[in-house]
């Protein structure tokens, strides 16, 4: 199998490029790999601000002040962004491999520089390599021959959601209009700008800088582009997520207004300012835990339930009930504000079900805890709790008492270190769903006969979701054969704005199927600025 890559310059290649490159060519089933160089008459830098100054003054100065923003934005990123490696520049030629051929490839530009295209003689030359598919890193917006030259065409991608956002800049808008989700997009082109055949797509939560918001979308789609490259290296098939209908209802996105890029700047300086304050009278955000008996899980108002009391300088979260020797407990992660460390701590509830006691730490680690979750495996009660800081599932058997519980087990899943695990059986098997830390918008599954000490062997569409709109597990209800599991969901800049609850359908060892049946935002209160079950 032959492969080929468009890059404008393989010494200054992005991280991107890079790892694909890399990726590929350590594929038993590649064959080649050429990495084309493009070369042609583009457009002079000097030329392109002449071509601004054409359109007009107004569009200079917005071309330049959103560069300037963005230049300011990129040297905050490269200090404090956990993706800051996006912004580096790689050589391609230090990868040493028999498999890669560089070839230099001339392609043809617009007036405007924009839209690129090959001659037919390339073109032709392009289709004798017999390469199953291009991988669009360079060059323009395609146009011609160069669609048709491959079996499966130009890969690429876009930063954003092709059926919400077109044109550019990548990962702006989201944050100028505050939108929960910053999506991206894996398509096959065709002739139509920000239109082509879907392959793969997922969301991120928007993040409150454009730059910032830009590099955990492209980590998103890198992550899930490595995924795609290697299945279809490997021959398996690939389903085309596009939708029936494509109609796209909104603006061709381009260079913000001077209007709207003072919004944007004069929001951020606020944004700055706030945060600065908050941090010099070191007041964080607070999580609060309630509880609410009901007899219908179904019909029930948030607004009356009871408030679990935390310790001064310290949170409460991530509550599990559970029935021990015939009294109800409420199992919670209780954390440090300053260090952000947490333990396992145990609520008793009252015999009148309105009050609440506590009743000491159940479970402590040298590493920080969360997200316990209980269930049975042969007559015995366990617990899992998330411990992501060590990348692991910890499991604990519970002992006779509240307190007592001795670690039996830690589970691993390769690379991947899951968050908010829940555990449960099913159809004669027993299934691990749970959230990555590393993605922050991919959810997986694990599916073992035995949940202690077995074997958790990987679901074979893994990951089932990649959005930051669900991925992450806020509890599980069983009732009677129907599953039901609740999901928090991200907003803008905003960890946990409120929950769904998501009804699986089905669940098997090569399928999964959930719909949402309900939607839950925390407007009970005018402080709360999110939620979770």
């Amino acid at each position: 199998m032959n492969v080929g890559i468009l890059v404008n310059n393989s010494k200054q290649c992005s991280f991107e490029t890079y790892e694909i490159c890399k990726q590929c060519i350590e594929n038993k089933n590649l064959k080649k790999f050429y990495v084309f160089e493009l070369e042609g008459k583009q457009l002079k830098k000097r030329d392109r601000l002449l071509l601004y100054f054409k359109r007009g003054l107004p569009w200079f100065l917005r071309s330049a002040s959103l560069a300037f923003i963005g230049k300011i934005e990129c040297i905050i990123a490269k200090k404090y962004s956990k993706h800051n490696h996006f912004l580096e520049k790689y050589d391609l030629t230090l990868l040493n491999a028999k498999k890669i051929d560089f070839i230099s490839l001339n392609i043809l530009f617009s007036p405007s520089g924009y839209v690129t295209w090959i001659s037919k003689e390339n073109a032709q030359f392009l289709k004798k390599l017999n390469l199953e598919f291009l991988i669009n890193r360079g060059g323009g917006i395609w146009k011609g021959d160069i669609l048709n030259c491959t079996k499966k065409g130009i890969i690429s991608f876009h930063h954003a959601d092709n059926y919400d956002n077109r044109g550019g800049p990548p990962g702006f808008w989201e944050v100028f209009y505050k939108s929960d989700l910053t999506g991206f997009t894996i398509q096959r082109l065709n002739e139509k700008l920000d239109n082509g055949e879907v392959l793969s797509k997922g969301y991120t939560g928007t993040l409150s800088f454009w730059k910032n918001n830009n590099l955990k979308s492209r980590n998103a789609a890198l992550r899930e582009a490595k995924r795609f490259f290697e299945k279809t290296l490997n021959g398996e098939k690939i389903e085309n997520k596009r939708k029936d209908f494509g109609i796209y209802s909104r603006r061709l996105y381009q260079t913000p207004l001077l209007s709207e890029i003072f919004i944007y700047a004069l929001s951020k300086v606020m944004f700055i300012v706030k945060k600065s304050f908050l941090v010099l009278i070191r007041k964080k955000p607070k999580w609060e835990t309630m509880f609410l008996r009901t007899t219908n899980w179904k019909n029930f108002e948030l607004r009356k339930g009871i408030k679990i009391p935390s310790s001064k300088n310290r949170f409460l979260a991530d509550p599990n009930v559970v029935k021990i020797n015939g009294k109800y407990f409420i199992f919670v992660e209780d954390c440090d504000i300053y260090s952000e460390k947490a333990e396992i701590t145990c609520f008793e509830i009252g015999q009148d079900m309105k009050s609440v006691k506590k009743i000491g730490c159940a479970i402590n680690e040298k590493y920080h805890i969360s997200f316990p979750f209980t269930f049975r495996f042969k007559n015995k009660l366990y617990m899992s709790v998330e411990s992501s800081s060590n990348n692991t599932v910890n499991i604990y058997c519970n002992k006779g008492n509240p307190l007592n519980w001795e670690i039996v087990s830690q589970h691993e899943f390769d690379s991947k270190i899951p968050i908010d695990p829940v555990i449960f059986k099913f159809n004669s098997k027993w299934w691990m769903i749970f959230g990555e830390s590393s993605s922050r918008n991919e959810m997986y599954i694990y599916f073992s006969d035995d949940p202690i000490f077995g074997e958790w062997k990987s679901h074979k569409k893994n990951p089932v979701g990649i959005s930051s709109e669900y991925y992450r597990n806020a509890g599980l209800i069983i009732d009677g054969n129907n599953l039901y599991r609740i999901s928090q969901q991200s907003g803008f800049n905003n960890y946990g704005k409120s929950i769904r609850i998501m009804q699986i359908k089905e669940i098997k060892e090569e399928s999964f199927c959930e719909i949402k049946v309900e939607h839950i935002s925390p407007h009970f209160h005018r402080a709360i600025k999110g939620g979770t079950l």
